[in-house]
């Protein structure tokens, strides 16, 4: 097989990249070495519940959404702005009072912080509201913890809700992740909301795969070698003219830029009969808190958001662990374990469906990590993945773009 240029993974970087050769007019092939294609965003279907590959969500505020993706046959669901967390051995609720305005009074004396902790939040928003994305970019680097300590968050306000939310997006509770990201995200979540494609995130690369030529893309297809101009297969050989290598093939040449550490993620799903405790958790995830030393970090309930993702009279119950420790029989026996004190005895009799474990599940952003716009490598071999921009679904899209841009230019 010949091609002008061969995309190596068919992550959403690399179905990005591909979507902006087919439109260009240019010869392409994309190998995937797995039996399909969507990398670490896809769904699984088990028994009429659908199983994300890991808790994930979509920011409806991403540029992407409106730019790569048709929204409306995404049909997204959002969560409730907010969340819950454990203090004291009590249920704690935390409302974005600026979106729910009756919720003010309840959301301030809530025992989650002080005073002056809840308004530097309302100020943060306001300022965020003002924020150009570019900029963010080209801000002095710090780690969060850091960010968050100078603006003025109590060490206790950064523990119980910080360390928790954001813990969560960026799969590390030391909040060492850069305060770019989290300038970053944070102003996406005051202009939007994240949601759940009614089909599951699986939906994201399946719509870009849609509009590619299918005799282009080959999945079960590993590359065993990469040299210069040629890629060698167990069915034989591909040459090329360049070629666009997403995270888990960049190590494949000697100019491969260095797709630095990740963090990791387990996550449990279990299936549960409707009930009030379910139901009162509603839209909104669930953090640890003030318990420290489990295995839990958070859980929500997809199936409240939206209904698709579980049969009618059941609901999904998402589990989520930071890391990944010991997996297995005894791992879930645990997890229920504190299941039962998160929610009382009914979660006893949830049924355990599936766990995913993602060693590398989201690549670690640290401060001296740079954001970059063009793609890396070689002349010849591009490199494309959110390990090259920022860990999320919308560096993800744009790295493919870039590597794609650059093809084009040469």
């Amino acid at each position: 097989m010949d091609t002008d240029v061969l995309i190596i993974g068919g992550g959403l970087s690399g179905l990005a990249a591909a979507c902006r050769l087919e439109k260009a007019g240019v010869d392409y092939q994309l190998v995937e070495a797995s039996d399909r294609i969507g990398g670490r965003v896809k769904t699984d279907e088990v028994d009429g519940f659908l199983l994300d590959h890991g808790f994930q969500v979509l920011l409806d505020a991403y540029p992407c959404v409106d730019r790569v993706f048709e929204r409306e046959q995404l049909a997204l669901n959002a969560f409730t702005p907010g969340a819950q967390l454990w203090k004291g051995g009590r249920i704690q609720t935390m409302h974005d009072v600026f979106r729910a305005p009756e919720k003010l009074l309840a959301t301030a004396l809530t025992p989650v912080g002080t005073i002056k902790d809840k308004l530097l939040v309302g100020k943060l928003r306001m300022e965020a509201k003002r924020w150009d994305v570019a900029d963010i970019w080209t801000r002095p680097n710090e780690a969060t913890e850091k960010r968050l300590r100078d603006y003025g968050f109590s060490d206790g306000f950064i523990d119980l809700f910080f360390r928790g939310f954001y813990g969560g997006i960026f799969l590390e509770k030391k909040l060492e992740t850069s305060r770019r990201f989290f300038d970053y995200t944070f102003k996406l979540f005051t202009e939007g909301y994240a949601t759940l494609p009614t089909r599951g995130m699986g939906a994201l690369p399946e719509q870009l795969a849609q509009r590619l030529n299918r005799e282009k893309v080959h999945a079960s297809t590993r590359i065993t070698k990469l040299a210069e101009h040629e890629a060698e297969t167990p069915d034989g050989k591909i040459t090329f003219r360049k070629s666009i290598l997403t995270s888990g093939f960049a190590q494949m040449t000697e100019s491969s830029a260095d797709e630095g550490e990740w963090n990791g993620t387990v996550c449990h799903y279990f299936a549960a009969a409707k009930s009030s405790a379910l139901e009162e958790q509603g839209k909104l995830i669930r953090l640890s808190g003030d318990r420290t030393g489990g295995r839990i970090a958070h859980t929500c309930v997809p199936s409240q958001v939206a209904a698709s993702y579980a049969p009618e009279g059941k609901e999904l119950i998402s589990v989520s662990e930071i890391g990944c420790r010991g997996e297995g029989g005894d791992a879930v026996e645990e997890i229920k374990a504190e299941l039962t004190d998160w929610y009382g005895g009914e979660a006893s009799q949830w049924q355990h469906i599936k766990s995913y474990r993602i060693p590398k599940a989201l690549p670690r952003n640290k401060p001296d990590h740079q954001a970059s716009d063009v793609a890396a490598g070689s002349t010849i071999h591009l490199h494309a993945g959110d390990w090259t921009t920022s860990p999320s679904i919308e560096g993800a899209i744009l790295s493919g773009e870039y590597a794609a841009e650059r093809c084009l230019s040469v």
